[in-house]
C-alpha cells in the first residue's frame, strides 16, 4: 500500500512539474511572436513609396519643362528635342527603378508579415494544444487524488497469540538407560 501512495504520490509531482513547464514555455512563445511582429517595418515601405511618388513628379516637371522650352525657344529644333528625350528616358528608367524597388521592398514586407502571420497561427495553435494537455493533466491529477481521497485505508488483522508447543522428553534407550537421541526403529528377528 505505500508503495502504491508512494507511486501516485510521484505521478502527480511529475504533473505538476509538466503543468509548470507548460505555462513556462506558452509565455515564452507569446513573448517571440511579439517580438517578430514588431521586426516588420512599414514606415521602410512608406518612405520607398515615398521616393517613387518624388520621382513620378520630377518627370512631370522635366516634362513641363521641355514643353515651356520647345514654346519659348524655336532654335535647333532637332537638338532640343533629343536633349528633351534623353532627359526624359533618363528620368523614366530613375522612375521604373524606383518603382521596381518599391515593389520588391513591398512584396518582401507583404512576405514577411505572411511569415509572421503564419508563424503566430503556429503558436497560438500550439499555446492551445499545450493549454489543453496542461487541463488534461490537471485533471487527471485531480481525478488521481480524488480516488486517493476516496481510497479506504486497510485495517491489519488483530495479532494472534500464539503458543510454542511444550516439549517432550527425550526418548530413553532401555538398553543403556540413557537419552535416545536418534531415532531408531526396532529390527524384527528371524
Amino acid at each position: 500500500m505505500d508503495s502504491l501512495l508512494d507511486a501516485l504520490t510521484n505521478v502527480v509531482g511529475i504533473l505538476v512539474i509538466v503543468l509548470v513547464a507548460v505555462q513556462i514555455s506558452s509565455q515564452e512563445a507569446a513573448k517571440r511572436m511579439e517580438e517578430m511582429i514588431e521586426k516588420i517595418d512599414p514606415e521602410e515601405l512608406k518612405k520607398i513609396e515615398q521616393q517613387a511618388q518624388e520621382a513620378k513628379a520630377k518627370i512631370d516637371q522635366v516634362t513641363q519643362a521641355i514643353a515651356l522650352e520647345k514654346k519659348q525657344e524655336k532654335i535647333d529644333p532637332e537638338k532640343l528635342l533629343r536633349a528633351l528625350r534623353d532627359d526624359i528616358e533618363a528620368a523614366e528608367k530613375r522612375a521604373k527603378a524606383d518603382r521596381i524597388a518599391a515593389e520588391t521592398a513591398e512584396k518582401a514586407a507583404e512576405k514577411a508579415k505572411l511569415e509572421a502571420e503564419k508563424l503566430r497561427q503556429r503558436l497560438i495553435a500550439q499555446l492551445a494544444k499545450l493549454e489543453e494537455e496542461a487541463k488534461e493533466y490537471t485533471v487527471a491529477r485531480d481525478d488521481l487524488i480524488a480516488q486517493l481521497s476516496k481510497t479506504k485505508i486497510p485495517v491489519p488483522p488483530p495479532p494472534k497469540e500464539v503458543r510454542p508447543p511444550t516439549p517432550r522428553p527425550p526418548m530413553i534407550d532401555p538398553q543403556t538407560g540413557r537419552p535416545q537421541l536418534e531415532r531408531r526403529l526396532p529390527v524384527p528377528g528371524p
